[in-house]
C-alpha cells in the first residue's frame, strides 16, 4: 500500500516538475524581452527541478531516479546555455544596432549625427533622466551650456527589472510623498528644453539596473560625457542611490558629471599629476563649455613643492594652470597641504565653486575600474556638481 502511494506521489511530482520546466522553456521561446525571458525561465525552472528531485526520493524506483537525474542534468546544462545565448543576443542587438528605441516627438532629428573625434568638445552627451527634480537640474545644466555644432544629446530613462515599459499615459509612483511621473511627457519636456539649432536630441527607454543600463548605453552610444542628477524617483527607478554613482563612474567609458546646480561660473580642479588628473585638465582645456568659468587649480601634498632653478614649476597645480592658461582659460594655481578630500571640499565651499573636477584612477583590461577614495569622498560629500574623469585606457 505504501509503495503504491509513494509511486503515485512520485509520478505526480515528476509530472508537475516537468510541466514547470516546460513552462519555463515556453517563456524563453515566446517572450520578446530579455528580462521577461529570464524571469519566465527562472520563476519556474528552480521549483521544477526541486519537484523532480523530490519525485525521485518519493518513489525509490531506479527508473524514476534515473529519469530525474537526466532531467536535472538537462535543465542545469540548458539553463546556463540559454541564459548566455539570450544575454549575448541582447548585447549584440544593443551594440550592433545602437539606435534609439523611442524618439521624442519633435526632437531635432532621429539619426545620430556623424561627428569626428577631432572636435574640441563632447559630441555625444548621454543625459540620464528619471522624472525627479534632481534630474531636472541635470537637464537645466545641460540646456544652459554651449555645446559644439553637431552635438548629439541622448536622454535615457531606466525602468528596473522585468516591469513593462510605461505607456505614454501611464504614471509611476515610488512613495506617497512624490507626484506621479508621466515618462513620455517628461522626455518631451526635457527635449524641448534642450533643442536648439545645431543639436540633435534623442530619447531612449531602457530596462534593467540603473547603473548597468546607463553604462551600457554610454558604451553603445560612444558617449564622451554622461550627465546625471543626484537622486531618483518613481518606477523609473533611482539613478543615484547608494553606490550607483560610483558604479556609473567605475564602468562608464567617459567622464561622468553629477549635476547639483545649474550654474557654472567657478570651477575647482583638483590635480595630483596622475594620468587621470591630466585627462581632467585636457577636458577643461578642450571643451567649449569651460571657456567662460574661472578655474582654480588645486593640488594637495604633504609639503609645499619647490621650483627648479630656472623657475619651472614642479607642482601639478602650477603645471595644469599653465596648460589651461595656454588654452585661453582663466586659471590660477593653489597649493595646499592636508587631507586631500577634506581640503578639496573646504576650498570648494570657501570659493563658492559651482563644479569640482577630479580625476579617478582605475584598473584596465578585464577588471572594472575602481573609483579612487578621494574621488569617491568628493562625489559623495560635495554639495556642488562634480565631474569625474578617468584616465584613458591603453
Amino acid at each position: 500500500m505504501l509503495d503504491t502511494v509513494a509511486a503515485v506521489l512520485g509520478t505526480a511530482l515528476l509530472l508537475l516538475g516537468l510541466v514547470l520546466a516546460t513552462i519555463g522553456l515556453y517563456g524563453l521561446l515566446r517572450r520578446q524581452d530579455i528580462f521577461e525571458q529570464l524571469h519566465a525561465a527562472g520563476l519556474v525552472t528552480g521549483p521544477g527541478v526541486i519537484l523532480i528531485l523530490l519525485a525521485s526520493l518519493a518513489t525509490g524506483r531506479a527508473e524514476t531516479i534515473t529519469s530525474a537525474l537526466l532531467v536535472v542534468v538537462f535543465v542545469l546544462v540548458t539553463a546556463s546555455l540559454s541564459t548566455h545565448a539570450i544575454a549575448l543576443a541582447a548585447w549584440r542587438r544593443r551594440h550592433d544596432i545602437g539606435t534609439p528605441s523611442k524618439s521624442v516627438p519633435g526632437a531635432a532629428g532621429s539619426e545620430t549625427a556623424a561627428v569626428g573625434r577631432a572636435r574640441p568638445g563632447p559630441t555625444h552627451v548621454l543625459l540620464a533622466h528619471d522624472g525627479s527634480r534632481d534630474a531636472e537640474i541635470a537637464v537645466a545644466f545641460v540646456a544652459g551650456r554651449s555645446w559644439p555644432a553637431g552635438c548629439v544629446i541622448r536622454l535615457i530613462a531606466v525602468v528596473e527589472g522585468d516591469l513593462p515599459l510605461p505607456a505614454a499615459n501611464e504614471t509611476a509612483r515610488d512613495g506617497d510623498d512624490h507626484d506621479p511621473v508621466d515618462l513620455a511627457a517628461v522626455l518631451e519636456t526635457a527635449a524641448a528644453d534642450l533643442r536648439r539649432p545645431g543639436l540633435t536630441v534623442e530619447a531612449v527607454v531602457r530596462r534593467g539596473g540603473a547603473a548597468a543600463a546607463i553604462v551600457d548605453e554610454a558604451t553603445a552610444f560612444d558617449a564622451e560625457l554622461v550627465v546625471m542628477g543626484s537622486r531618483g524617483l518613481g518606477r523609473v527607478r533611482s539613478l543615484l542611490v547608494g553606490s550607483v554613482a560610483g558604479e556609473v563612474v567605475d564602468g562608464a567609458p567617459c567622464p561622468v558629471l553629477v549635476a547639483r546646480s545649474t550654474t557654472l561660473q567657478t570651477v575647482l580642479h583638483a590635480t595630483d599629476g596622475s594620468a587621470s588628473s591630466e585627462a581632467a585638465t585636457d577636458v577643461l582645456a578642450r571643451w567649449p563649455v569651460f571657456e567662460g568659468p574661472r578655474i582654480q587649480v588645486l593640488s594637495v601634498g604633504a609639503v609645499t613643492p619647490t621650483a627648479t632653478p630656472d623657475g619651472t614649476p614642479l607642482d601639478p597645480a602650477e603645471r595644469a594652470a599653465g596648460r589651461l592658461q595656454a588654452a585661453g582659460r582663466t586659471a590660477v594655481a593653489d597649493v595646499r597641504t592636508g587631507d586631500a578630500a577634506g581640503t578639496i571640499l573646504a576650498l570648494a565651499e570657501a570659493s563658492a565653486a559651482d563644479l569640482i573636477v577630479v580625476g579617478s584612477r582605475g584598473n584596465t583590461g578585464l577588471r572594472r575600474a575602481v573609483l579612487g577614495s578621494v574621488a569617491r569622498d568628493v562625489l559623495a560629500r560635495a554639495p556642488t556638481s562634480v565631474l569625474v574623469v578617468r584616465a584613458p585606457t591603453r
